[in-house]
């Protein structure tokens, strides 16, 4: 009975540990200089809903300093070049910057930059495609607790057979 127990303990930790799936944060480098982009709300860019991406920097030849650099970046798509704005260094491997797309769609947000002093750090380019959406309806919020209601059930019932197999064969 308890090998049984255990057994479905550990198919519901795997099946509800499966049921949402996080996105990760890559890093993109280039030269010595590489970000990782992180996207408010949620990493889930959605229309006309204003996003705030920040970009945390590394520099493996510990040079680089963003209040130092002549940085900007670009919202594209379908390579077109839709805004550049400034990159806004809120610390000094850290940028903040925000924007708000009109239409769903596969995007690229490019990172340039370059040192107002000559060789301070290594020139870069950096580049990150997303995808923006529609807003998330009711329904297909509700959708992954509905899968989670439903896997517990699942588990209660296979607990209720295992327990009455275990009378049976006892």
């Amino acid at each position: 009975m308890k090998k049984i127990l255990v057994l479905l303990i550990a198919i519901f930790a795997l099946t509800i540990t499966t049921v949402h799936t996080a996105s990760a944060h890559e890093l993109e480098s280039d030269t010595t200089v590489g970000a990782v982009l992180h996207i408010q709300p949620d990493d889930n860019p959605m229309v006309n809903t204003q996003i705030t991406y920040v970009l945390a920097f590394t520099d493996t030849a510990n040079k680089l300093d963003l209040k130092a650099c002549d940085c900007t970046v670009a919202i594209q798509r379908d390579g077109t070049t839709i805004q550049t704005q400034p990159l806004d260094a809120s610390a000094k491997l850290t940028s903040t910057n925000t924007y708000t797309f009109t239409e769903p769609g596969a995007y690229t947000i490019r990172v340039t930059g370059e040192p107002k002093t000559h060789d301070a750090f290594s020139e870069f380019n950096l580049s990150y495609p997303i995808r923006v959406t529609e807003p998330k309806s009711i329904t297909t919020q509700a959708f992954p607790i509905a899968l989670a209601v439903g896997f517990v059930l699942l588990i209660i019932i296979l607990l209720l057979v295992a327990v009455r197999a275990d009378r049976m064969l006892s």
